[in-house]
């Protein structure tokens, strides 16, 4: 595919501001009726009824022909026939007066305006001979060659302002694409900053959590394990009096209480997310997106391996909440489907949807985080593939080994 056709020309007159295209296209109309009220006015017996079809067929010619040219792509054969037709209407009007030459003065500004190339200079340089020869040709050597030197100048300014102005238009065009383009990534790269501090809190509250339960597990709770392991020992070893059992059994009471606050403090320190286990962690998930963007989701899940610890649990949530969020924010997807396949040493997390799809080795928007999830499922001994092709969907696959531990 060459460029031209995957960049297809804009409209003739797209690079000319909106108001000045409006005042050009009723130039035509302006011109040729002051020409007609001078006419009337200096020779008010011509016979008019000759004369007055010709200039509306003109005027209206040079007014809608231009909107018709507008219309068409830049660089279209159809500007050529309409500043034919245009050149010989105002010739047979000059022909039958030549005071109608100020009508024919539209013609210059129409040629290098609406070509906008090279074509404006034989354009113009025609509606010069019109204006400056058709009236009354020259007499004499002299004014021949002023009426020479003025086709010429006129077809060299005249010619050349549409290229100069299809030039600086298109600078202008380049400048405010550029602009656009700076705003997007800054507005980007924000959102990635925003996501990046997000995450960073996220990692940091987890990671604390983390702490604080291996802390209490690893102190507390085995402490009071221990001291009820001791109590029980030292009521079973012969007897107590009655004193001192009483005040083991209320010991070993505290202590289970004790302990059971423990434990509950252990769960309530979990990840909020995967407190109730894999499975529906995923399904709250899933559910969640269905009901944030009316998009049909199926999840089809066998039990994860005993082996799967929480952390990959965490690369398998994070990764379904990443794919859902592509799915919905550059997919199209009109149905997605998330299956979680569990076997002997290994589980894997597949989310297809039926969305436009993208070539997998070009850019992609939000790549971002599809690299944190194959960062995170690499750091615990997976991988993270994805299939996809243009208008094919999309398919983000995440393999685990069973007994993955964060690194």
């Amino acid at each position: 595919m060459t460029d031209r056709d995957a960049h297809p020309p804009a409209p003739a007159t797209e690079l000319i501001d909106g108001r000045l295209a409006r005042a050009l296209a009723l130039l035509p109309l302006a011109l040729t009726a002051a020409a007609t009220a001078l006419a009337v006015a200096v020779a008010p017996d011509r016979p008019y009824p000759l004369l007055m079809p010709l200039v509306v067929a003109t005027a209206a010619w040079g007014h809608l022909g231009w909107r018709w040219v507008a219309r068409r792509p830049r660089g279209d054969h159809a500007v050529v026939l309409h500043l034919a037709v245009l050149w010989a209407l105002h010739a047979a009007l000059i022909r039958m007066d030549p005071v109608f030459v100020i009508a024919a003065i539209g013609g210059l500004v129409a040629a290098p305006m609406l070509t906008l190339d090279w074509r404006g200079f034989p354009g113009v340089f025609a509606f010069s001979v019109l204006v400056n020869v058709v009236p009354g040709p020259p007499e004499g050597a002299t004014a021949w060659a002023i009426t020479a030197a003025v086709v010429a100048v006129q077809t060299v300014l005249l010619g050349g302002s549409g290229t100069v102005s299809r030039w600086i238009q298109e600078q202008s065009e380049q400048r405010r694409r550029a602009v656009a383009a700076l705003e997007a990534a800054a507005a980007e790269n924000a959102r990635l900053h925003r996501r990046l501090v997000e995450q960073a809190r996220e990692a940091g509250a987890v990671a604390e959590r983390a702490r604080v339960a291996r802390e209490i597990h690893d102190t507390l709770a085995q402490g009071l394990a221990g001291v009820l392991t001791q109590l029980d020992a030292a009521r079973c070893a012969g007897s107590v009096p009655e004193p001192a059992g009483g005040h083991l059994d209320r010991a070993a009471g505290l202590a289970r209480s004790t302990l059971d606050d423990a434990r509950r403090s252990l769960h309530a320190l979990r990840p909020a997310p995967l407190s109730g286990g894999l499975i529906a962690a995923l399904r709250d998930t899933v559910d969640e997106w269905t009901g944030d963007t009316g998009v049909d989701a199926d999840l089809r899940a066998d039990p994860p391996p005993a082996g799967l610890s929480r952390a990959g649990e965490v690369v398998l949530l994070r990764a379904l909440r990443e794919a859902l969020a592509n799915a919905a924010r550059h997919a199209g997807a009109s149905k997605v489907v998330v299956t979680l396949t569990a076997m002997d040493d290994a589980v894997a997390l597949d989310v297809r949807d039926d969305g436009r799809g993208f070539a997998p080795d070009g850019a992609r928007p939000g790549s971002f985080g599809l690299t944190g999830i194959r960062e995170r499922a690499e750091a615990v001994g997976g991988r993270m593939e994805i299939e996809s092709a243009p208008g094919a969907g999309t398919v983000l696959s995440v393999l685990l080994p069973a007994g993955t531990d964060a690194t």
